[in-house]
């Protein structure tokens, strides 16, 4: 996640080094979080209705690993909105995938899922053997 804070804050540098406009930059960049507040609902309902919640997230992460090669080969302003836009409901389903994830496996969360401490200690009680969370 801070690996993402660190790329979109030398995001705005790469797009005016494409030849962007400011106003341009700051539209693609700000079609991020608009976007994502909107799809990442759409994600949650999806991964319920369908309960086909890891296939979800698959698709995510592929969706997103795609996406951000789109974004990478962009070079006008209309490709880089568009793919700004993939990326963004790309990424803005593997949060709430891996959460729904972690609380319905409860071995899920609490193996080494690399950075899902807070998880563990939600799904796996205090008073549990330390035995009953091996994943």
């Amino acid at each position: 996640m801070y690996m993402n804070i660190a790329a979109i804050t030398f995001m705005a540098l790469a797009l005016l080094a494409r030849g962007l406009s400011p106003a341009q930059t700051g539209v693609v960049l700000g079609v991020l979080p608009v976007v994502q507040v909107i799809t990442q609902p759409v994600w949650g309902v999806l991964a319920d209705t369908s309960g086909q919640t890891k296939r979800l997230l698959t698709l995510a992460c592929a969706g997103l690993v795609a996406a951000s090669v789109g974004l990478w080969a962009a070079r006008a302003f209309v490709p880089l909105l568009l793919a700004m836009v993939a990326v963004a409901v790309m990424r803005a389903g593997i949060l709430p995938l891996v959460t729904a994830m972690a609380r319905t496996r409860p071995a899920f969360a609490c193996g080494t899922a690399g950075g899902i401490e807070v998880l563990e200690i939600c799904v796996c009680p205090a008073t549990a053997a330390p035995t009953a969370c091996a994943g």
